[in-house]
């Protein structure tokens, strides 16, 4: 019983000494190794829809996800999800069903976003694409995206576009269309977050964190005691 309840303790200690980067973040969502994928977040931090230049907010969103230790590990291009007036969302990510059947696209999660570029792309996703490069959960926060269900740039509500006092925006907590095109929202000078998605990552063999072997380990342990007293 004291070397169960001694187990149990380290235990405790272990978890609560994670950092939220080691905890919270999950990169690969357990597919086999090989797989082709994508992953999408929302970003932390927030900037204003003034820029008409898509380059700008690609910038954003890759400095976002290189500020945090596993998504700068992945060396992959990170793409606002998005539109200009000169560029579409679907375009500028590389997600257009016209061009391109693409790949499944999860959220830092774990989650499915969409199985396709057609599934991401037909008015709803299959779960919100509400946590950020840390790992933390964002519920009902707008995100700027300037775009339609269908991934096209809402006329006069893309990024700085003609009618620049107002841009289009989805919630962080919606899957059907509202996800990325809830209203438009008054005033592009306000910042806001948006939505990233990543470039094609491979999927390669899990390797356990130190706090998950520790966790397993106990837990190996805790269940090998109770069988022993059956």
């Amino acid at each position: 019983m004291k070397y169960l309840l001694a187990t149990c303790a380290m235990l405790v200690i272990v978890v609560a000494c994670a950092t939220p980067s080691q905890a919270a973040v999950i990169v690969d969502p357990g597919l086999a190794p090989g797989t082709l994928y994508r992953l999408v977040f929302v970003t932390e931090g927030a900037m204003a829809a003034d820029e008409e230049n898509i380059t700008i907010y690609n910038q954003f969103v890759t400095t976002q996800a290189n500020l945090s230790p596993e998504l700068a590990a992945l060396n992959t291009t990170w793409s606002v999800i998005g539109s200009s007036p000169a560029v579409n969302a679907k375009t500028n990510t590389g997600t257009d069903p016209a061009t391109s059947t693409g790949l499944a696209i999860y959220n830092l999660g774990g989650e499915r976003v969409a199985s396709d570029n057609a599934d991401l792309w037909d008015g709803q996703i299959e779960n919100a694409i509400d946590v950020d490069q840390y790992g933390t959960v964002w519920f009902g926060r707008v995100v700027l995206t300037g775009t339609a269900p269908d991934g096209t740039g809402v006329v006069d509500r893309q990024f700085s576009g003609p009618n620049s006092f107002r841009v289009e925006y989805g919630y962080t907590d919606q899957t059907g269309s509202a996800w990325i095109d809830a209203n438009d929202y008054q005033g592009t000078l306000s910042a806001r977050q948006y939505y990233a998605i990543s470039g094609v990552l491979v999927a390669s063999a899990p390797e356990p964190s130190s706090l998950g072997m520790v966790l397993l380990a106990g837990g190996a342990m805790i269940a090998g005691r109770r069988r022993a007293r059956c």
